[in-house]
């Protein structure tokens, strides 16, 4: 049961992360496109305004990074923006020639909260300008991962119960014979040898009930 809930929990997380990339993929492709004019002239304001737009659409999304190729980043998060000269080594690393993904720290924000990360490499006509950082939230896996609690908890609860339930028929139908010979027993050591027990089980109690008659 246990293993059952822990492939059903990583079934379910693995949708949920497919689901982000597939988005952030879309996303990013989308920004690359709209946006590919105002990158190649260096228009910020654009840049901006478009990413903003994208943000209030997509709640899930914390923020959008646009990293130049050497030449400084521009981040839009919480209905502001930033330029940075450098970006953090772990968040370089990540820049490559293919897309990347990672779950890390949001580092652009006070209370560090863990992101799924996607990098998108950004390309012109085969030179690579730059890249694109989008931070999503765990929100909704840390929803999936509380449900999934919630439901392994209740079924566990229902399954112990269950079988306390079955246990406990059973031992019944073994133990009340077990007590009933034993009492006869002693009323046949008091001299009460009148005593004659009745059953209807085929099984080795029964046997030995008959055998007792």
């Amino acid at each position: 049961m246990i293993l059952v809930g822990y492939l059903v929990f990583k079934e379910q997380e693995r949708t949920i992360i497919e689901v982000m990339r597939t988005q952030a993929s879309t996303i990013a492709k989308s920004i690359e496109l709209v946006s590919s004019d105002a990158m190649i002239s260096d228009d910020k304001s654009f840049i901006v305004e478009h990413n903003l737009k994208v943000l209030e659409k997509s709640p899930i999304i914390n923020f959008i990074l646009v990293s130049k190729n050497n030449d400084g980043a521009l981040l839009t998060q919480n209905l502001q923006w930033k330029l940075f000269e450098t970006l953090p080594h772990d968040l370089q690393a990540l820049e490559t020639s293919k897309y990347q993904e990672a779950f890390l720290k949001n580092p652009f924000d006070l209370e560090r909260k863990l992101n799924y990360y996607y990098v998108y490499p950004i390309d012109f006509d085969g030179i690579l300008w730059g890249w694109l950082h989008i931070g999503f939230s765990l929100d909704s896996l840390h929803n999936a991962y509380e449900a999934m609690y919630i439901k392994m908890g209740v079924i566990f609860l229902i399954a112990f119960f269950t079988i306390s339930v079955m246990i406990y028929f059973v031992a019944k139908q073994i133990v009340n014979p077990i007590v009933i010979l034993n009492e006869a027993t002693q009323r046949i050591a008091q001299g009460h040898f009148e005593i004659e027990l009745v059953s209807m089980r085929e099984d080795e109690i029964g046997n030995l009930t008959h055998n007792f008659n």
